[in-house]
C-alpha cells in the first residue's frame, strides 16, 4: 500500500450500514484496503464501470476513522475524481447507532443522532428534532450528499432540487 497524496473525507456512517460512493472506473474486482491504526482490512467487491462502489462497513471496527485506498485485480491503485479533483485515498468514520423517536430512526451515541425520512417528491423536509441542530452529514438512498446540496433553517432541511418519492433520506446531526 502506497502513501496517500490526496484524501477525500466521506463522512460518518452507521457501522452496520454500507458505504456507497463514487463511480467505478472498471468492471471487475475492486479491493478497498481499509486502515485503522495498525489494523488493515482488505475488502474485495465486484464493481461495474459507471456504478457506485459499495463496501460493507460492518466488517470494520466501530467508532473509528478508517483511511482506505482502492486497487484493481492487478494491484494497481484506482483513483476517483470528485469535483475535478483526483483523490487516491478516502476516509470514513463508523459510528454505533440505535433507538427510535420522532418520525424516523433517532440514535444517541455521544449526542449524535440520526433521522430517516422517506422522500415525497419535494425539496423541503421539516423535523422538530432538527430545530437548532448541526448537520454532520446527509445521504439519499445511501449516497452521501455534499453540504452545498442542502441547507438547514429552523428545522427545515431544503435540498437544491426535489427528492424523488420513496427515496430514503438519512440525516446525521448533533
Amino acid at each position: 500500500m502506497s502513501c496517500c497524496t490526496n484524501t477525500y473525507n466521506l463522512g460518518c456512517y452507521n457501522s452496520c450500514s454500507v458505504l456507497s460512493f463514487g463511480e467505478s472506473t472498471i468492471t471487475g474486482t475492486v479491493t478497498g484496503v481499509f486502515t485503522f491504526g495498525n489494523i488493515t482490512t482488505p475488502q474485495s467487491i465486484s464493481a461495474t464501470e459507471g456504478e457506485p462502489l459499495v463496501f460493507d462497513l460492518s466488517k470494520l471496527n466501530e467508532n473509528a476513522t478508517h483511511t482506505f485506498q482502492l486497487y484493481n485485480s492487478s494491484g494497481n491503485k484506482i483513483t476517483q475524481t470528485i469535483d475535478d479533483v483526483v483523490y487516491d485515498c478516502f476516509s470514513v468514520t463508523t459510528l454505533i447507532f440505535g433507538g427510535t423517536v420522532d418520525n424516523g430512526t433517532v440514535v444517541n451515541s455521544s449526542d449524535v443522532y440520526s433521522i430517516t425520512i422517506i422522500g415525497d417528491g419535494t425539496d423541503s423536509y421539516y423535523s422538530v428534532s432538527l430545530v437548532g441542530a448541526t448537520i454532520l452529514f446527509v445521504t439519499t438512498d445511501s449516497a452521501v450528499r455534499i453540504p452545498t446540496d442542502y441547507s438547514l433553517n429552523n428545522g427545515t432541511l431544503t435540498f437544491i432540487s426535489a427528492i424523488d418519492t420513496d427515496t430514503v433520506i438519512q440525516i446525521i446531526y448533533k
